[in-house]
């Protein structure tokens, strides 16, 4: 009786501790989760733990409490929140217009880290571009005001497929909007770009009202979206989500005039990154100038060389794609002559008997608002010795995101000046910011241009860098579509 008496004693102080470290693991629980609920001045980064906490104490931001916001049309509509990006809460705001969301910005929450708008359709029809670009920059404001951490993206309106008028406004107003918000820290531009061709909409892309995007559009459109928001909100997804999404479907087979570089060149890198397809880089069939293996090439005049009917224009053009490898590369440093100087012979030669177009990755870094022109150049036609010389075009000074200016950026922008040749990145319609070109694990850049003769400049409407959404650290197809007045 005396044993059985002890044992049930024994019971009892056991049953009794056992209940007294779970209350006091669910207190330190409690505890680690309050630590990251704190406010801090920088929502993107974590408090540093005390220096008397446990080195086991967790190190990292609590990412399940991320939010963001999509505000937009009947085509945020569509789009489906739930497991939208992975830790973050993302939520939805159906609104048309501008004034109708400043009248209900008191309704949303105070605490989203990235909102992103997607609703001037409405405006662009009703009012003018100007009236639409400050009602944007005043919702804004707005909306940085109540809340206060937030990043903002601002998805620029797509055309449509038969609106000509509207699609003239909304091009209009997408470049407004680029200009106005290019120095802006907390706005990102998510330009749609992948739903058209230059200023021409794809048609599979779109419903059969032409208004309205199809399952595969929307697609597209998400894309842009989560590619923008993991930049802000500094989201990695894991393996198991990337194996989850769902394989991009086989488009038409693409002529001639269409091939797309993305599945041979970056192949492997789509399968390391998002499964979403890459924007096509559209390489018509002329050979590039140069062909730099251990000898340089000459090269074929039939290849690149386009007879002046072709464009409609009154001068031939030239054109030449090029791949300059690295400075300190082992190839560049073997070769007897620099590739910038067998370039600029070829440019003195061929731009007396019609115009020059470069494309390419220059591997040089060219900076942001330098000159690539002589500035007030008409004013030397007072001067007898000038005579005979065309002054430069005063053109928008050009900008960069890549603020970097390289030796080699120094000798192509001398190279510019000299030849009468003017950059296309950072100062033409559909890319007045100087987009990014190249990601890689030491940073951005731009690396890739595209160049024209400078009388050649007013036939070319738009140029565009194509955007991928596939991760961080991958070469991108710079160079979507040029197109000149024809």
């Amino acid at each position: 009786m005396a044993n059985f008496n002890i044992t049930k004693n024994i019971n009892q102080i056991s049953s009794q501790l056992q209940k007294s470290n779970t209350e006091e693991s669910l207190q330190l629980a409690n505890q680690q989760s309050q630590h990251f609920e704190l406010e801090t001045s920088n929502r993107f980064t974590q408090l540093s733990d005390d220096k008397n906490s446990d080195t086991d104490a967790v190190t990292e931001r609590d990412t399940s409490s991320r939010k963001a916001l999509l505000i937009g049309n009947s085509h945020v509509k569509r789009i489906r929140t739930g497991n939208f990006i992975q830790n973050c809460l993302v939520h939805k705001y159906i609104e048309h217009s501008c004034e109708g969301m400043m009248d209900k910005i008191e309704e949303l929450d105070t605490d989203y880290e990235c909102i992103l708008l997607h609703v001037f359709t409405n405006n662009i029809r009703d009012d003018t571009v100007e009236e639409c670009v400050q009602k944007t920059e005043e919702l804004i404001d707005a909306l940085r005001r109540h809340c206060q951490f937030a990043k903002i993206i601002i998805s620029l309106p797509f055309l449509t497929i038969q609106d000509k008028a509207l699609n003239n406004k909304i091009e209009e107003c997408n470049i407004l909007l680029q200009y106005k918000f290019l120095k802006h820290v907390y706005v990102t531009i998510s330009n749609n770009s992948r739903l058209s061709s230059g200023n021409v909409p794809i048609k599979k892309f779109y419903g059969v009202d032409g208004l309205h995007l199809s399952n595969q559009g929307v697609s597209v459109f998400v894309a842009g979206i989560k590619f923008h928001m993991k930049n802000i909100l500094q989201v990695t997804e894991t393996l198991k989500m990337r194996q989850q999404a769902s394989k991009p479907e086989r488009g038409p087979k693409q002529n001639r005039h269409e091939r797309s570089f993305s599945n041979q060149t970056h192949s492997s890198s789509q399968k390391a990154n998002d499964q979403s397809p890459m924007s096509p880089f559209f390489m018509y069939p002329w050979g590039p100038g140069y062909n730099y293996n251990q000898m340089m090439y000459p090269p074929q005049m039939n290849d690149f060389h386009r007879k002046c009917n072709f464009f409609g224009l009154k001068d031939d053009i030239f054109i030449c794609y090029i791949y300059n490898p690295p400075e300190n590369s082992s190839y560049t440093k073997s070769l007897r002559e620099d590739i910038f100087d067998l370039i600029e012979k070829d440019i003195s030669k061929y731009s007396d008997t019609g115009k020059i177009l470069l494309a390419g990755d220059l591997n040089a870094r060219t900076g942001t608002q330098v000159l690539d022109f002589i500035n007030n150049d008409e004013s030397l036609d007072n001067i007898p010795v000038f005579d005979k010389i065309s002054p430069d075009l005063n053109l928008p000074v050009r900008y960069s995101m890549d603020e970097v200016l390289s030796t080699r950026g120094k000798s192509l922008n001398e190279i510019c000046i000299q030849s009468g040749l003017r950059i296309l990145n950072g100062r033409t319609p559909g890319d007045f910011t100087g987009q990014l070109t190249c990601y890689s694990p030491n940073g951005s850049s731009v690396f890739d241009y595209f160049i024209a003769s400078e009388n050649l400049m007013e036939n070319i409407l738009f140029f565009n860098c194509a955007q991928t959404f596939g991760g961080a650290f991958r070469s991108l197809p710079n160079f979507r579509n040029v197109k000149n007045r024809l």
